[in-house]
């Protein structure tokens, strides 16, 4: 049996071998990060917003924001962070979603404040936020109570122009049946929007009624008469368009 010596190019080889393992483990265990602030609408800085992120229901990481509303939070290198989340007791929460699990990343968050009037989109956006987020904290065995108490404050205090209910009134039957809340403003509207609905439906009888008769009275009717059932088609067709406005 002939035994090789252990030179210098085995020893060279072996040193060669072990780099690339220690290069390709390095390699798979990459991070990345998220880094950015949390500001309200007039980008002004919102300190103490807890950001965690997740991938699919598992919490992958979370920090706090600093004094300067700043962030940094890190990850593994791998499949998309389908959740970055933001909470605050004193801000409505948020949510951005599919962000890739391969790149770094900078967000700048706007928050809105519980209670500010939220445009409808805005709006829009909250109550998706606040279905995603019952579904992750179910999925992580939180108790439904704890999770109903967290948002509930943000649910009732949440506030759109005049107009912006009805288009979102799925989304809050689906938030009131998960989370047992309403905003104030909706039951309002839910109210009021009957009566609206009688007000509308009798103003469009007045407005058909006119209209008949000015068609039939044509030929025999006054200048003056003609120019007071205009006057009338007018008044009523700007009582229908409030009307709509306010149920709608």
């Amino acid at each position: 049996m002939i035994v090789m010596p252990f030179g210098k190019v085995t020893l060279i080889l072996i040193a060669t071998a072990l780099i690339a393992v220690t290069a390709s483990d390095t390699s798979s265990q990459q991070i990345h990060k998220i880094e950015g602030e949390t500001l309200d609408k007039d980008s002004k800085v919102i300190a103490s917003v807890l950001v965690r992120i997740y991938r699919g229901a598992t919490k992958i990481n979370e920090v706090r924001t600093d004094g300067m509303g700043s962030y940094s939070i890190s990850f593994d290198r791998g499949s998309p962070i389908t959740t970055v989340r933001y909470d605050h007791s004193d801000w409505n929460p948020a949510t951005i979603n599919d962000v890739s699990g391969s790149r770094d990343h900078r967000i700048n968050k706007v928050l809105h404040r519980i209670g500010s009037e939220l445009p409808l989109g805005e709006a829009d956006a909250l109550f998706s936020t606040l279905s995603n987020l019952y579904y992750i904290d179910e999925a992580n065995n939180i108790p439904r109570q704890e999770i109903q108490r967290k948002y509930r404050s943000a649910i009732e205090e949440v506030r759109v122009p005049k107009g912006a209910w009805f288009p979102l009134s799925a989304k809050v039957n689906s938030t009131v049946e998960l989370y047992g809340a309403e905003p104030r403003a909706a039951r309002e509207w839910r109210v009021m929007a009957p009566d609206s609905m009688k007000m509308m439906q009798e103003t469009q009888q007045k407005l058909h009624k006119a209209m008949k008769m000015m068609q039939e009275k044509k030929m025999k009717m006054s200048p003056e008469l003609e120019k007071k059932l205009m006057r009338t088609l007018d008044d009523l067709s700007k009582e229908l368009d409030v009307l709509l406005k306010a149920t709608f």
